[in-house]
């Protein structure tokens, strides 16, 4: 009803005719139309923001992974990078495996997907909450959920500490 009231105050003021009048009306529903089509389509089209979760996660996974360029550019993880190709054997195609209630800092960080800062969070999280007791405990570490778990168990055993 405004816009009646408005477009008659208008044509009333420019005395306009009913031809033009009609025109205008015309004019006005086509664009409203318009814009009305480009906010259904862009809601249709448009996708979903990731959570916080998911964008946290991929944060992580790419500083870890820039943390670990990195090392490798500054030759500062060289020592266990040969460690690494030690512990593995160049032909024997075996998997490298650690205790997680024994394991240290450079053991953790042999491991794939695992960074110091994850290794550093582990180490603490063992050394607050006790032994590991079943593989699955390291998923309460934080950064570690379900993906980075399923990279890891291959890797992992359990033998409680001598301490």
């Amino acid at each position: 009803m405004h816009i009646n009231r408005f477009l008659f105050y208008w044509s009333q003021y420019l005395g306009a005719d009913p031809k033009e009048i009609t025109l205008i009306s015309s004019l006005l529903v086509t664009v409203s139309m318009v814009g009305f089509f480009q906010i259904v389509s862009l809601r249709a089209t448009s996708t979903a923001t990731p959570s916080y979760d998911e964008q946290y996660q991929e944060f992580v996974e790419r500083s870890q992974a820039f943390e670990q360029s990195y090392e490798q550019i500054i030759g500062s993880t060289s020592d266990s990078l040969s460690t690494r190709s030690n512990t593995l054997g160049s032909d024997s195609g075996d998997t490298l495996t650690i205790n997680m209630n024994t394991a240290t800092l450079k053991e953790w960080v042999q491991l794939p997907g695992i960074g110091e800062v994850y290794a550093q969070r582990i180490l603490e999280y063992r050394s607050i909450h006790g032994d590991f007791t079943r593989l699955e405990d390291l998923m309460e570490v934080k950064g570690i959920g379900q993906k980075r778990w399923e990279k890891l168990k291959m890797h992992l055993y359990i033998e409680p500490s001598m301490e």
